[in-house]
């Protein structure tokens, strides 16, 4: 199947939901390093790293299981419209936006309250046909987000600008 880059269809979703998951990942995973002198700090940013790569997973999992014809079908415009503006999440931009752990936290608050879950939930809640799986996922998707609070409160304040 060729996928055009301006197409409208359910795989373009999938794949810009894909790239958006990973982008996170890689902000995390980047995040683990930058406070890898916390362990604590460090283990929570790669637990948020892992759950992220879950999600693409889920993700490439949901698009293989499709057919063509699912595939090559339309999307709603509005859905893909954000679907466009997560993938074009620029870690780089984000990651030098950070002057403090408190930042950091934030920016995660921010990113798992945006429209990536949404799209995320859109696709799982359309594309997973089994009630079993798509609350397995839903589930998944919830237990993410409530990881933010996980973070170590003894460091929720902590300013070091540096860091």
């Amino acid at each position: 199947m060729q996928n055009q880059p301006g197409s409208q269809t359910v795989a373009t979703l999938i794949e810009l939901a894909i790239a958006a998951e990973q982008a996170s990942q890689e902000l995390y995973v980047r995040l683990t390093q930058k406070y890898s002198y916390l362990p604590q700090i460090a283990d929570f940013w790669q637990k948020m790293s892992l759950d992220e790569n879950a999600h693409a997973r889920s993700l490439e999992k949901i698009r293989d299981s499709l057919t063509t014809e699912q595939l090559q079908a339309p999307v709603d415009p509005v859905v893909l419209e954000q679907a466009k503006r997560n993938a074009r999440l620029s870690v780089e931009d984000k990651l030098n936006s950070i002057s403090t752990l408190e930042d950091a936290y934030q920016l995660a608050h921010e990113l798992e309250h945006s429209e990536i879950n949404t799209v995320f939930e859109f696709i799982t809640a359309e594309f997973i046909s089994l009630d079993v799986q798509r609350e397995f996922v839903a589930a998944q998707l919830k237990k993410h987000v409530a990881r933010l609070g996980e973070f170590p409160e003894a460091y929720r304040f902590f300013d070091n600008p540096s860091g």
